[in-house]
């Protein structure tokens, strides 16, 4: 689902791929702790970043109404996290649009290599994921039944969201499994998911 925080307007996406690839998350077991004071760090950085950016782009209300291109223009002007935080977002937003497109033509691959993008900015560049996280999406960038994975959430912490082969699920929760275990001696828990239609009107007979 596309969803306009500005208009509240909405449209829904195809996701085609639920008879050949499973979601499947994979919890790093690591609590949210610092993500309410640290969100309001980043919202306060965006919101700086956008009072500097009025002097050079006259009428912007948000980032929303900024490219990532114009914070690469006038990055002289944001002070070094402000910019990072900017650019993170206005490139998230365009990744978001790209997202929508490749899901309409059925490019899982394409739609995997935003999902690493997104991850990367999150981050470097938004800083809020940690070494856990890092660590779990790292471990399958070369994994060829993987599609694509970030971090979900409210970040510092819970889960990854993978895109992996139906046949290949066993294996991979087995193998992530193992490996968390061997780097971080913490037992892993993975939830393994799919598209479904989401709430629909059930009418239950009448018993006669």
């Amino acid at each position: 689902m596309l969803l306009d925080c500005r208009s509240l307007e909405y449209q829904y996406f195809p996701f085609k791929f639920s008879d050949t690839y499973n979601i499947v998350l994979c919890n790093s077991m690591v609590h949210h702790s610092l993500a309410t004071s640290e969100y309001n760090v980043r919202r306060e950085q965006c919101e700086k970043g956008v009072e500097i950016l009025k002097a050079f782009i006259p009428g912007i209300n948000s980032l929303r109404d900024v490219t990532a291109a114009q914070v690469e223009q006038y990055k002289e002007h944001l002070p070094g996290k402000i910019y990072d935080r900017c650019l993170y977002v206005t490139q998230e937003n365009e990744r978001v649009v790209k997202a929508t497109k490749l899901l309409q033509d059925g490019d899982l691959e394409g739609l995997g290599k935003l999902m690493y993008g997104s991850h990367d900015g999150l981050s470097k560049l938004y800083e809020v994921s940690c070494p856990e996280l890092d660590f779990l999406v790292d471990c399958v960038r070369n994994n060829p039944d993987v599609a694509g994975a970030r971090m979900m959430g409210g970040g510092f912490g819970g889960c990854t969201i993978n895109l992996v082969k139906s046949a290949k699920v066993d294996a991979f929760v087995a193998s992530m499994k193992k490996l968390y275990s061997e780097k971080f001696d913490e037992v892993m828990e993975v939830y393994v998911t799919s598209i479904e239609a989401g709430v629909t009107v059930f009418q239950e007979e009448p018993v006669h």
